[in-house]
C-alpha cells in the first residue's frame, strides 16, 4: 500500500472517529445514554470486592503516566542508539498530544464524575476518560510499531494485537469498576484516543516515507 493511500485511510479514520466522539458528546445526557451508564455501572462497580479492587487498581495503574513515560523513555533510548531521532519526537508527540487534547475536552464538556465512592484518586472532570484515551493512543502506537517490526521478520502479529486490545479494554473497565468514570466516558475516551492515534499514524507514515526517499536519493 503506497504512502498516499495509507495517509488517506488514516485521514478518513481520523475524521470518522472524531465525528463519532463529538456525536456522543452532543447527546451525552440523552436518556438512552444515561440509562446505559446506570445499567452498566450498577453491575460493574466493585462487583468482585477486595480481590477485584486489587486487580483493577493494578490495571488502572498500567494506564497511567507512571508506566507510559518510562516505556517512552526506554523506547527513545532504543531509537537514539539507532539514530532514529524523528521516532523519538513522534513517541513524545503521541504521549503528550493525547493528554493535551483530553484536558481541552474535559474542560469543554465539564461532566462531573460519578457520585459513587471513588476507590482510587481521580481529579478533574469525567468525560472523556483520560485513561481510556491515553492507553489507546499509547499502547495502540506501541503495538503498531511492534507489529511492523514483526512483519518485517515474517512473524504473525495477531496475538500482539489481541493482547493489546484486551489490555486497553481492561484499563477502561477498571475506571468504571473503581467508580471514577461512567461507561460513556470510556467509550468517548476510546473514540477520542483512536482519533489521536490516527493522527500519530498519519505523521508516522509521512515520516517513514520521507526517510525512505532520503535513503534512496
Amino acid at each position: 500500500m503506497n504512502m498516499l493511500k495509507t495517509s488517506g485511510l488514516f485521514c478518513v479514520a481520523l475524521v470518522l472517529f472524531s465525528f463519532a466522539f463529538f456525536l456522543i458528546g452532543l447527546h451525552y445526557y440523552d436518556p438512552l445514554f444515561l440509562h446505559f451508564n446506570a445499567a452498566i455501572q450498577s453491575r460493574v462497580y466493585n462487583a468482585l470486592g477486595k480481590v477485584g479492587l486489587y486487580i483493577f487498581t493494578v490495571i488502572t495503574y498500567i494506564g497511567s503516566i507512571d508506566v507510559s513515560l518510562p516505556l517512552t523513555l526506554l523506547l527513545s533510548f532504543y531509537y537514539a542508539l539507532r539514530k532514529h531521532y524523528g521516532m523519538i519526537l513522534l513517541l513524545f508527540y503521541n504521549l503528550e498530544s493525547v493528554r493535551i487534547v483530553n484536558g481541552l475536552l474535559k474542560n469543554y464538556y465539564k461532566v462531573p464524575r460519578p457520585t459513587l465512592t471513588h476507590l482510587v484518586h481521580a481529579g478533574s472532570y469525567s468525560f472523556p476518560s483520560g485513561h481510556s484515551m491515553n492507553s489507546l493512543a499509547f499502547f495502540g502506537f506501541l503495538t503498531f510499531l511492534l507489529s511492523v517490526n514483526l512483519k518485517r521478520k515474517g512473524r504473525r502479529t495477531g496475538v500482539i494485537w489481541t493482547s493489546s486490545c484486551l489490555l486497553i479494554f481492561l484499563i477502561g473497565l477498571s475506571r468504571v469498576y473503581l467508580g471514577v468514570h461512567f461507561p460513556m466516558d470510556i467509550i468517548g475516551g476510546y473514540l477520542a484516543g483512536l482519533a489521536c492515534l490516527m493522527m500519530t499514524l498519519l505523521l508516522y507514515t509521512v515520516f517513514s516515507s520521507a526517510k525512505a526517499s532520503a535513503s534512496n536519493s
